[in-house]
């Protein structure tokens, strides 16, 4: 099973930060679609995402991913503050050494559906965690 880091950096405007529990759904290039879920609450008990903050989870895939072209985020709306808004999401796949960038900037509701963003977006991909390519896709 492939081992990734995400890092969900959380926004530093008022009210960024969330109480709810975050769901990655990952896409890959040939078809692959992994969906993990991520606590807000550490191991230590602590948030992770809170305004300002920068989450760093380690975790398991059945898929190995060659190469994530997009990315959706959904959130639990749990707790009395469930908004978050998130600022950008770096997925790294630690065996391989490739890292995938996804400009987010955008708040996930709580009174809105909770899969709220699911498109290809702007990123930057990172082999051997030396920058070789910049490209949108459409």
């Amino acid at each position: 099973m492939p081992q990734y880091l995400a890092v969900f950096q959380t926004a530093v405007h008022v009210n960024a930060g969330s109480t709810a529990n975050v769901t990655l759904t990952m896409h890959g290039l040939n078809g692959e679609i992994e969906k993990i879920s991520f606590s807000n609450s550490s191991e230590d008990g602590i948030r992770r995402f809170e305004r300002g903050k920068a989450a760093a989870i380690h975790f398991y895939t059945e898929t190995d991913f060659d190469f994530i072209y997009a990315i959706s985020l959904e959130h639990d709306n749990l707790g009395r503050k469930a908004s978050w808004w998130c600022d950008f999401v770096n997925i790294i796949n630690e065996e391989r050494h490739d890292a995938f960038s996804f400009h987010v900037n955008q708040i996930l509701i709580e009174s809105t559906p909770c899969k709220v963003y699911e498109k290809n977006l702007p990123h930057v991909y990172v082999k051997n965690l030396n920058v070789i390519e910049t490209r949108e896709l459409h």
